[in-house]
Protein backbone atom coordinates (compact mmCIF):
# COMPACT_ATOMS: atom_id res chain seq x y z
CA UNK A 1 0.00 0.00 0.00
CA UNK A 2 3.23 2.23 0.73
CA UNK A 3 4.29 1.70 -2.53
CA UNK A 4 1.31 2.24 -4.32
CA UNK A 5 0.41 5.67 -2.65
CA UNK A 6 4.18 6.97 -3.43
CA UNK A 7 3.45 6.24 -7.58
CA UNK A 8 0.34 7.68 -7.02
CA UNK A 9 1.54 10.64 -5.68
CA UNK A 10 4.67 10.93 -7.61
CA UNK A 11 2.44 10.86 -10.82
CA UNK A 12 -0.19 13.73 -9.99
CA UNK A 13 3.25 15.92 -8.76
CA UNK A 14 4.59 14.93 -12.48
CA UNK A 15 1.21 16.18 -13.83
CA UNK A 16 0.11 18.87 -11.77
CA UNK A 17 3.03 20.13 -10.12
CA UNK A 18 3.73 23.82 -9.90
CA UNK A 19 7.40 25.56 -9.62
CA UNK A 20 5.67 27.52 -6.98
CA UNK A 21 5.18 25.06 -4.54
CA UNK A 22 7.22 24.69 -1.42
CA UNK A 23 10.87 23.98 -1.65
CA UNK A 24 13.10 21.40 -0.03
CA UNK A 25 10.32 20.13 1.82
CA UNK A 26 11.90 16.41 1.15
CA UNK A 27 14.87 15.06 -0.60
CA UNK A 28 12.96 14.26 -3.63
CA UNK A 29 12.29 17.75 -4.37
CA UNK A 30 14.58 18.20 -7.64
CA UNK A 31 13.68 15.77 -9.26
CA UNK A 32 10.25 16.61 -9.00
CA UNK A 33 11.53 19.69 -10.35
CA UNK A 34 13.23 18.39 -13.29
CA UNK A 35 10.11 16.36 -14.23
CA UNK A 36 7.81 19.59 -13.91
CA UNK A 37 9.93 21.39 -15.94
CA UNK A 38 10.25 18.62 -18.75
CA UNK A 39 6.13 18.69 -18.48
CA UNK A 40 6.19 22.38 -18.98
CA UNK A 41 8.55 22.22 -22.01
CA UNK A 42 6.57 19.91 -23.38
CA UNK A 43 3.39 21.86 -23.07
CA UNK A 44 5.11 24.69 -24.66
CA UNK A 45 5.82 22.80 -27.35
CA UNK A 46 2.26 21.54 -28.18
CA UNK A 47 0.74 24.95 -27.69
CA UNK A 48 3.50 26.21 -30.57
CA UNK A 49 2.51 23.43 -32.73
CA UNK A 50 -0.82 24.08 -32.32
CA UNK A 51 -0.10 27.92 -32.85
CA UNK A 52 1.83 26.39 -36.42
CA UNK A 53 -0.71 24.27 -37.54
CA UNK A 54 -4.03 27.44 -36.49
CA UNK A 55 -2.08 29.62 -38.58
CA UNK A 56 -1.53 26.85 -41.25
CA UNK A 57 -4.94 25.96 -41.36
CA UNK A 58 -6.49 29.89 -41.42
CA UNK A 59 -3.98 30.35 -44.77
CA UNK A 60 -5.57 27.21 -46.21
CA UNK A 61 -8.75 28.73 -45.68
CA UNK A 62 -8.08 32.27 -46.87
CA UNK A 63 -6.75 30.28 -49.95
CA UNK A 64 -9.63 28.37 -50.36
CA UNK A 65 -12.27 31.23 -49.59
CA UNK A 66 -10.51 33.53 -52.41
CA UNK A 67 -10.80 30.24 -54.96
CA UNK A 68 -14.46 29.61 -54.41
CA UNK A 69 -14.69 33.51 -54.95
CA UNK A 70 -12.98 33.66 -57.92
CA UNK A 71 -14.97 30.10 -59.29
CA UNK A 72 -18.36 31.58 -58.26
CA UNK A 73 -17.64 34.92 -60.29
CA UNK A 74 -16.47 32.70 -63.33
CA UNK A 75 -19.91 30.56 -62.91
CA UNK A 76 -22.16 33.89 -62.68
CA UNK A 77 -20.55 35.21 -66.08
CA UNK A 78 -20.76 32.02 -67.45
CA UNK A 79 -24.59 31.97 -66.73
CA UNK A 80 -24.88 35.28 -67.66
CA UNK A 81 -23.99 34.48 -71.27
CA UNK A 82 -25.85 31.29 -71.23
CA UNK A 83 -28.67 33.32 -70.11
CA UNK A 84 -28.33 36.10 -73.13
CA UNK A 85 -27.93 33.23 -75.67
CA UNK A 86 -31.03 31.27 -74.38
CA UNK A 87 -32.99 34.46 -74.62
CA UNK A 88 -31.80 34.87 -78.30
CA UNK A 89 -32.73 31.96 -79.26
CA UNK A 90 -36.07 32.28 -77.75
CA UNK A 91 -36.80 34.97 -79.69
CA UNK A 92 -35.47 33.34 -83.14
CA UNK A 93 -37.83 30.35 -82.23
CA UNK A 94 -40.74 32.34 -81.71
CA UNK A 95 -40.36 34.89 -84.75
CA UNK A 96 -39.63 30.94 -87.00
CA UNK A 97 -42.84 29.50 -84.92
CA UNK A 98 -45.13 32.87 -86.16
CA UNK A 99 -43.78 32.24 -90.11
CA UNK A 100 -44.45 28.62 -89.67
CA UNK A 101 -48.33 29.46 -88.22
CA UNK A 102 -49.45 31.48 -90.72
CA UNK A 103 -47.73 29.35 -93.76
CA UNK A 104 -49.59 26.52 -92.17
CA UNK A 105 -52.85 28.44 -91.47
CA UNK A 106 -52.84 29.39 -95.66
CA UNK A 107 -52.22 25.36 -96.26
CA UNK A 108 -54.94 24.16 -93.84
CA UNK A 109 -57.55 27.28 -95.91
CA UNK A 110 -56.45 25.64 -98.76
CA UNK A 111 -56.58 22.05 -97.81
CA UNK A 112 -60.63 22.43 -96.71
CA UNK A 113 -61.61 24.58 -100.07
CA UNK A 114 -60.16 21.49 -101.85
CA UNK A 115 -61.76 18.82 -99.65
CA UNK A 116 -65.33 20.15 -100.07
CA UNK A 117 -65.34 20.86 -103.69
CA UNK A 118 -64.22 17.11 -103.84
CA UNK A 119 -67.26 16.26 -100.93
CA UNK A 120 -70.00 17.96 -103.35
CA UNK A 121 -69.05 15.81 -106.27
CA UNK A 122 -68.51 12.67 -104.01
CA UNK A 123 -72.47 13.30 -102.90
CA UNK A 124 -73.65 13.80 -106.30
CA UNK A 125 -71.89 10.34 -107.18
CA UNK A 126 -73.29 8.53 -104.03
CA UNK A 127 -76.73 9.42 -104.87
CA UNK A 128 -76.74 8.13 -108.44
CA UNK A 129 -75.72 4.93 -106.78
CA UNK A 130 -78.05 4.91 -104.46
CA UNK A 131 -81.42 5.37 -106.73
CA UNK A 132 -79.25 2.49 -109.42
CA UNK A 133 -79.32 0.16 -106.27
CA UNK A 134 -82.82 0.87 -105.31
CA UNK A 135 -83.69 0.02 -109.15
CA UNK A 136 -81.56 -3.48 -108.56
CA UNK A 137 -82.77 -4.19 -105.27
CA UNK A 138 -86.67 -3.91 -106.74
CA UNK A 139 -86.26 -6.20 -109.58
CA UNK A 140 -84.68 -8.62 -106.88
CA UNK A 141 -86.96 -8.48 -104.93
CA UNK A 142 -89.68 -9.41 -107.39
CA UNK A 143 -87.58 -12.08 -108.85
CA UNK A 144 -87.31 -13.43 -105.01
CA UNK A 145 -91.13 -13.67 -104.65
CA UNK A 146 -91.52 -16.22 -107.72
CA UNK A 147 -88.49 -18.24 -106.77
CA UNK A 148 -90.17 -18.54 -103.70
CA UNK A 149 -93.46 -19.67 -105.03
CA UNK A 150 -91.71 -21.90 -107.09
CA UNK A 151 -89.87 -24.26 -104.30
CA UNK A 152 -93.03 -24.21 -102.01
CA UNK A 153 -94.82 -26.03 -105.26
CA UNK A 154 -91.97 -28.37 -105.46
CA UNK A 155 -91.63 -29.10 -101.60
CA UNK A 156 -95.67 -30.32 -101.92
CA UNK A 157 -94.96 -32.87 -104.77
CA UNK A 158 -91.83 -33.92 -103.14
CA UNK A 159 -93.64 -34.56 -99.48
CA UNK A 160 -96.63 -36.48 -101.62
CA UNK A 161 -94.04 -38.40 -102.92
CA UNK A 162 -92.11 -39.54 -99.75
CA UNK A 163 -95.10 -39.99 -98.27
CA UNK A 164 -96.06 -42.80 -100.80
CA UNK A 165 -92.74 -44.16 -100.47
CA UNK A 166 -92.83 -44.46 -96.96
CA UNK A 167 -95.95 -46.68 -96.54
CA UNK A 168 -94.72 -48.73 -99.34
CA UNK A 169 -91.43 -49.38 -97.01
CA UNK A 170 -93.67 -50.07 -93.99
CA UNK A 171 -95.75 -52.79 -96.12
CA UNK A 172 -92.51 -54.58 -97.02
CA UNK A 173 -90.61 -54.49 -93.59
CA UNK A 174 -93.59 -55.75 -91.99
CA UNK A 175 -93.42 -58.86 -94.43
CA UNK A 176 -89.66 -59.10 -93.87
CA UNK A 177 -89.73 -59.35 -89.97
CA UNK A 178 -92.67 -61.89 -89.88
CA UNK A 179 -90.64 -64.27 -92.62
CA UNK A 180 -87.08 -63.90 -90.37
CA UNK A 181 -89.00 -64.32 -86.93
CA UNK A 182 -90.07 -68.13 -88.25
CA UNK A 183 -86.73 -68.46 -89.39
CA UNK A 184 -85.17 -68.36 -86.51
CA UNK A 185 -87.44 -70.06 -84.40
CA UNK A 186 -86.93 -72.63 -86.80
CA UNK A 187 -82.81 -72.79 -86.34
CA UNK A 188 -82.88 -72.14 -82.12
CA UNK A 189 -84.83 -75.68 -81.94
CA UNK A 190 -82.01 -77.18 -84.37
CA UNK A 191 -79.10 -76.07 -82.19
CA UNK A 192 -80.77 -76.46 -79.18
CA UNK A 193 -81.23 -80.09 -79.41
CA UNK A 194 -78.02 -80.77 -81.22
CA UNK A 195 -76.00 -78.60 -77.91
CA UNK A 196 -77.66 -81.06 -75.23
CA UNK A 197 -76.76 -84.13 -77.23
CA UNK A 198 -72.90 -82.86 -77.26
CA UNK A 199 -72.92 -82.14 -73.51
CA UNK A 200 -74.31 -85.52 -72.58
CA UNK A 201 -71.51 -87.60 -74.39
CA UNK A 202 -69.39 -85.33 -73.69
CA UNK A 203 -69.67 -85.65 -69.70
CA UNK A 204 -69.71 -89.63 -69.77
CA UNK A 205 -66.62 -89.65 -71.44
CA UNK A 206 -64.83 -87.14 -69.08
CA UNK A 207 -66.09 -89.20 -66.03
CA UNK A 208 -64.95 -92.42 -67.40
CA UNK A 209 -61.36 -90.54 -68.09
CA UNK A 210 -61.53 -89.11 -64.21
CA UNK A 211 -62.06 -92.79 -63.14
CA UNK A 212 -59.03 -94.29 -64.89
CA UNK A 213 -56.85 -91.71 -63.81
CA UNK A 214 -57.85 -91.33 -60.14
CA UNK A 215 -56.80 -95.34 -60.24
CA UNK A 216 -53.56 -95.02 -61.64
CA UNK A 217 -52.55 -92.37 -59.17
CA UNK A 218 -53.51 -94.38 -56.15
CA UNK A 219 -51.36 -96.98 -58.01
CA UNK A 220 -48.70 -94.52 -58.40
CA UNK A 221 -48.46 -92.80 -54.95
CA UNK A 222 -48.57 -96.51 -53.15
CA UNK A 223 -45.51 -97.66 -55.43
CA UNK A 224 -43.20 -94.82 -54.64
CA UNK A 225 -44.27 -94.37 -50.49
CA UNK A 226 -42.91 -98.11 -50.79
CA UNK A 227 -39.66 -97.05 -52.81
CA UNK A 228 -39.09 -94.33 -50.30
CA UNK A 229 -39.56 -95.77 -47.10
CA UNK A 230 -37.25 -98.73 -48.42
CA UNK A 231 -34.55 -95.83 -49.50
CA UNK A 232 -34.65 -93.87 -46.25
CA UNK A 233 -34.14 -97.12 -43.82
CA UNK A 234 -30.99 -97.85 -46.12
CA UNK A 235 -30.01 -94.70 -45.52
CA UNK A 236 -30.49 -94.38 -42.37
CA UNK A 237 -28.31 -97.63 -41.21
CA UNK A 238 -25.54 -96.54 -43.46
CA UNK A 239 -25.18 -93.08 -41.50
CA UNK A 240 -25.66 -94.15 -38.07
CA UNK A 241 -22.66 -96.26 -39.02
CA UNK A 242 -20.54 -93.77 -40.05
CA UNK A 243 -21.19 -91.43 -37.15
CA UNK A 244 -20.29 -94.47 -34.29
CA UNK A 245 -17.11 -94.97 -36.19
CA UNK A 246 -16.30 -91.02 -36.38
CA UNK A 247 -17.39 -90.37 -32.93
CA UNK A 248 -14.50 -93.35 -32.30
CA UNK A 249 -11.95 -91.33 -34.19
CA UNK A 250 -12.40 -88.04 -32.55
CA UNK A 251 -12.46 -89.52 -28.96
CA UNK A 252 -9.00 -91.36 -29.39
CA UNK A 253 -7.35 -87.97 -31.72
CA UNK A 254 -9.08 -85.61 -28.74
CA UNK A 255 -7.01 -88.16 -26.04
CA UNK A 256 -3.98 -88.11 -27.85
CA UNK A 257 -3.93 -84.35 -27.81
CA UNK A 258 -4.95 -83.48 -24.51
CA UNK A 259 -1.99 -86.03 -23.25
CA UNK A 260 0.50 -84.09 -25.26
CA UNK A 261 -0.80 -80.74 -23.99
CA UNK A 262 -0.71 -81.61 -20.42
CA UNK A 263 2.72 -83.07 -20.98
CA UNK A 264 3.88 -79.57 -22.63
CA UNK A 265 1.78 -77.25 -19.88
CA UNK A 266 4.06 -78.79 -16.96
CA UNK A 267 7.36 -78.86 -18.51
CA UNK A 268 6.09 -74.83 -19.00
CA UNK A 269 5.03 -74.51 -15.69
CA UNK A 270 8.43 -75.84 -13.94
CA UNK A 271 10.30 -73.61 -16.14
CA UNK A 272 8.34 -70.44 -15.54
CA UNK A 273 8.19 -71.30 -11.45
CA UNK A 274 12.20 -72.11 -11.95
CA UNK A 275 12.81 -68.45 -13.48
CA UNK A 276 9.89 -66.41 -11.03
CA UNK A 277 12.43 -68.16 -7.98
CA UNK A 278 15.29 -66.88 -10.01
CA UNK A 279 13.99 -63.29 -10.49
CA UNK A 280 12.81 -62.66 -6.82
CA UNK A 281 16.24 -63.41 -5.27
CA UNK A 282 17.50 -60.82 -7.58
CA UNK A 283 15.21 -58.14 -7.28
CA UNK A 284 15.44 -59.11 -3.31
CA UNK A 285 19.06 -58.02 -3.41
CA UNK A 286 18.62 -54.96 -5.50
CA UNK A 287 15.96 -53.56 -3.55
CA UNK A 288 18.35 -54.14 -0.14
CA UNK A 289 21.25 -52.38 -1.60
CA UNK A 290 19.13 -49.60 -3.00
CA UNK A 291 17.68 -49.23 0.42
CA UNK A 292 20.81 -48.61 2.37
CA UNK A 293 21.74 -46.40 -0.47
CA UNK A 294 18.31 -44.08 0.36
CA UNK A 295 18.85 -44.16 3.95
CA UNK A 296 22.47 -42.93 3.60
CA UNK A 297 21.53 -40.61 1.31
CA UNK A 298 18.32 -39.42 3.62
CA UNK A 299 20.77 -39.05 6.61
CA UNK A 300 22.60 -36.03 4.08
CA UNK A 301 19.99 -34.58 2.73
CA UNK A 302 18.87 -34.23 6.42
CA UNK A 303 21.69 -32.63 7.91
CA UNK A 304 22.43 -30.45 4.77
CA UNK A 305 18.77 -29.41 4.95
CA UNK A 306 19.12 -28.57 9.02
CA UNK A 307 22.50 -26.19 7.90
CA UNK A 308 19.84 -24.45 4.97
CA UNK A 309 17.33 -23.78 7.36
CA UNK A 310 19.40 -22.68 10.04
CA UNK A 311 20.90 -20.18 7.31
CA UNK A 312 17.43 -19.30 6.31
CA UNK A 313 15.92 -18.18 9.74
CA UNK A 314 19.20 -16.33 10.56
CA UNK A 315 18.88 -14.13 7.09
CA UNK A 316 14.73 -13.61 7.49
CA UNK A 317 15.61 -12.71 10.81
CA UNK A 318 18.24 -10.05 8.67
CA UNK A 319 15.61 -8.78 6.56
CA UNK A 320 12.92 -8.80 8.80
CA UNK A 321 14.65 -6.36 10.51
CA UNK A 322 15.69 -4.59 7.43
CA UNK A 323 11.85 -4.43 6.12
CA UNK A 324 11.38 -3.14 9.45
CA UNK A 325 13.14 -0.21 9.58
CA UNK A 326 12.51 0.53 5.38
CA UNK A 327 8.78 0.59 6.25
CA UNK A 328 9.52 2.96 9.17
CA UNK A 329 11.25 5.08 6.63
CA UNK A 330 8.89 5.36 4.00
CA UNK A 331 5.74 6.08 6.09
CA UNK A 332 7.54 8.96 6.93
CA UNK A 333 8.79 9.87 3.77
CA UNK A 334 5.16 9.67 2.49
CA UNK A 335 3.30 11.63 5.48
CA UNK A 336 5.87 14.73 4.63
CA UNK A 337 5.03 13.94 0.79
CA UNK A 338 1.54 13.67 1.67
CA UNK A 339 1.59 16.91 3.69
CA UNK A 340 3.39 19.04 0.83
CA UNK A 341 1.50 17.64 -2.07
CA UNK A 342 -2.29 17.59 -0.43
CA UNK A 343 -2.48 21.09 -0.94
CA UNK A 344 -0.87 20.56 -4.70
CA UNK A 345 -3.63 18.36 -5.49
CA UNK A 346 -6.26 20.19 -3.88
CA UNK A 347 -5.28 23.29 -5.93
CA UNK A 348 -5.28 21.52 -9.60
CA UNK A 349 -8.97 20.29 -8.57
CA UNK A 350 -10.25 23.93 -7.79
CA UNK A 351 -8.43 24.80 -10.97
CA UNK A 352 -9.74 22.30 -12.96
CA UNK A 353 -13.23 22.94 -11.59
CA UNK A 354 -13.24 26.26 -12.47
CA UNK A 355 -11.29 25.71 -16.53
CA UNK A 356 -14.65 24.03 -16.70
CA UNK A 357 -16.98 26.67 -14.95
CA UNK A 358 -15.25 29.15 -17.34
CA UNK A 359 -15.55 26.37 -20.75
CA UNK A 360 -19.27 26.06 -19.64
CA UNK A 361 -19.87 29.84 -19.26
CA UNK A 362 -18.46 30.72 -22.50
CA UNK A 363 -20.98 28.29 -24.28
CA UNK A 364 -23.78 30.32 -26.12
CA UNK A 365 -25.96 27.94 -25.75
CA UNK A 366 -24.88 25.51 -23.35
CA UNK A 367 -26.14 22.34 -24.59
CA UNK A 368 -25.55 18.84 -24.45
CA UNK A 369 -26.56 16.52 -27.06
CA UNK A 370 -30.39 18.05 -27.94
CA UNK A 371 -30.60 19.65 -24.77
CA UNK A 372 -30.49 23.27 -23.91
CA UNK A 373 -29.61 24.77 -20.20
CA UNK A 374 -30.09 28.24 -19.54
CA UNK A 375 -28.05 28.25 -16.01
CA UNK A 376 -24.97 27.24 -15.10
CA UNK A 377 -24.10 26.62 -10.99
CA UNK A 378 -20.74 25.49 -9.46
CA UNK A 379 -20.05 23.94 -6.24
CA UNK A 380 -23.70 22.96 -4.84
CA UNK A 381 -24.13 21.12 -1.99
CA UNK A 382 -27.56 19.20 -1.15
CA UNK A 383 -28.07 17.73 2.17
CA UNK A 384 -31.06 15.50 3.56
CA UNK A 385 -32.14 12.65 5.47
CA UNK A 386 -28.72 12.77 7.36
CA UNK A 387 -27.02 12.33 3.90
CA UNK A 388 -25.29 15.04 1.79
CA UNK A 389 -23.68 15.71 -1.51
CA UNK A 390 -21.44 18.05 -3.21
CA UNK A 391 -22.22 18.68 -7.02
CA UNK A 392 -19.12 20.77 -8.91
CA UNK A 393 -21.05 22.03 -11.58
CA UNK A 394 -24.94 21.94 -11.83
CA UNK A 395 -26.50 22.87 -15.35
CA UNK A 396 -30.30 23.83 -15.11
CA UNK A 397 -33.41 24.51 -17.61
CA UNK A 398 -37.04 23.85 -17.32
CA UNK A 399 -37.37 19.99 -18.06
CA UNK A 400 -33.03 18.99 -17.46
CA UNK A 401 -30.53 18.81 -14.48
CA UNK A 402 -26.59 18.01 -15.55
CA UNK A 403 -24.89 17.31 -12.46
CA UNK A 404 -20.95 17.29 -13.60
CA UNK A 405 -17.98 15.24 -11.50
CA UNK A 406 -14.83 16.53 -12.21
CA UNK A 407 -11.90 14.74 -11.64
CA UNK A 408 -8.05 15.58 -12.72
CA UNK A 409 -7.28 11.90 -13.86
CA UNK A 410 -10.71 9.67 -14.07
CA UNK A 411 -9.94 5.85 -13.28
CA UNK A 412 -13.18 3.02 -13.57
CA UNK A 413 -13.64 2.97 -9.88
CA UNK A 414 -14.12 7.03 -9.94
CA UNK A 415 -16.97 6.50 -12.52
CA UNK A 416 -18.13 3.39 -10.67
CA UNK A 417 -18.53 5.73 -7.51
CA UNK A 418 -20.19 8.68 -9.23
CA UNK A 419 -22.68 6.28 -10.42
CA UNK A 420 -23.40 4.77 -7.03
CA UNK A 421 -23.73 8.48 -5.98
CA UNK A 422 -26.51 8.91 -8.54
CA UNK A 423 -28.42 5.89 -7.21
CA UNK A 424 -28.19 5.73 -3.28
CA UNK A 425 -27.59 9.42 -2.18
CA UNK A 426 -29.27 11.98 -4.92
CA UNK A 427 -32.46 10.57 -4.83
CA UNK A 428 -32.88 11.38 -0.88
CA UNK A 429 -30.67 15.21 -0.96
CA UNK A 430 -32.31 16.34 -4.06
CA UNK A 431 -34.42 19.36 -3.36
CA UNK A 432 -38.07 19.08 -4.20
CA UNK A 433 -38.03 21.55 -6.69
CA UNK A 434 -35.53 19.58 -8.78
CA UNK A 435 -37.61 15.92 -8.56
CA UNK A 436 -39.60 16.59 -11.54
CA UNK A 437 -36.51 17.50 -13.81
CA UNK A 438 -35.04 14.27 -15.87
CA UNK A 439 -30.96 13.64 -14.51
CA UNK A 440 -28.43 13.88 -17.30
CA UNK A 441 -25.03 12.86 -15.65
CA UNK A 442 -21.47 14.42 -16.95
CA UNK A 443 -17.49 13.60 -16.00
CA UNK A 444 -15.57 15.99 -16.58
CA UNK A 445 -11.41 15.20 -16.15
CA UNK A 446 -8.65 16.13 -17.73
CA UNK A 447 -6.74 12.64 -17.84
CA UNK A 448 -8.55 8.85 -17.88
CA UNK A 449 -7.48 5.60 -19.05
CA UNK A 450 -9.23 3.55 -21.81
CA UNK A 451 -11.08 1.30 -18.89
CA UNK A 452 -12.23 4.79 -17.33
CA UNK A 453 -13.56 5.90 -21.00
CA UNK A 454 -15.27 2.59 -21.60
CA UNK A 455 -16.73 2.36 -18.26
CA UNK A 456 -18.36 6.04 -18.83
CA UNK A 457 -19.89 5.03 -22.57
CA UNK A 458 -21.06 1.55 -20.99
CA UNK A 459 -22.84 3.90 -18.15
CA UNK A 460 -24.55 5.93 -20.66
CA UNK A 461 -22.21 9.52 -19.31
CA UNK A 462 -21.78 12.36 -21.37
CA UNK A 463 -17.87 13.14 -21.05
CA UNK A 464 -16.35 16.55 -21.17
CA UNK A 465 -12.40 17.38 -21.90
CA UNK A 466 -10.20 19.93 -21.96
CA UNK A 467 -9.88 21.33 -25.79
CA UNK A 468 -7.90 24.67 -25.82
CA UNK A 469 -9.36 27.46 -23.77
CA UNK A 470 -12.46 25.40 -24.67
CA UNK A 471 -14.15 22.16 -23.73
CA UNK A 472 -15.04 19.46 -25.80
CA UNK A 473 -18.17 17.46 -25.22
CA UNK A 474 -18.39 13.76 -26.42
CA UNK A 475 -20.91 11.81 -26.15
CA UNK A 476 -21.77 7.90 -27.33
CA UNK A 477 -24.78 6.36 -25.42
CA UNK A 478 -26.40 8.89 -23.56
CA UNK A 479 -29.18 8.15 -20.83
CA UNK A 480 -31.30 10.24 -19.11
CA UNK A 481 -34.29 9.20 -16.65
CA UNK A 482 -37.45 10.73 -15.48
CA UNK A 483 -36.69 10.83 -11.83
CA UNK A 484 -34.19 10.04 -9.23
CA UNK A 485 -36.18 6.94 -7.92
CA UNK A 486 -34.86 5.40 -11.62
CA UNK A 487 -31.97 5.32 -11.85
CA UNK A 488 -30.54 2.74 -14.59
CA UNK A 489 -27.47 0.22 -14.77
CA UNK A 490 -24.40 0.00 -16.86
Amino acid sequence: MVFKTLRKIRRRITMFGSRRSRRNSHPDWDKIHRLLNQVAIRQDRAEKRQELADKRAEKRQELADKRAEKRYERADKRDEERYQRANKRMDRLEELMDRTAREQKERDLAWFAKQEALQAKADKERKAEQRRRAKQEALQAKADKERKAEQRRRAKQEAQQAKKRAKQEAQRAKERAKQEAQQAKERAKQQAAWEARQAKERAKQEARQAKERAKQEVQQAKERAKQEAVWEARQAKEHAKQEVQQDKERAKQEAAWEARQDKERAKQQAAWEARQAKEREEYQRRMAKREEKQARDREEDERRMAKVEKEQARQQAVWAAQRASDLAELKEIAKRIQKDVGGITNTFGNIAEEYFLQAWENCDPVCIGPIKFTQVLAKQTYRGHGREMECDLVLLNGTHIAITEVKLSLDSRDVHTFHTKLKEVLPLVLPAAYRHLRVVPVMACTLMTKQARQSVVDHGFALLRPYGQQARLEIKHLRTWPSVNTVPGP
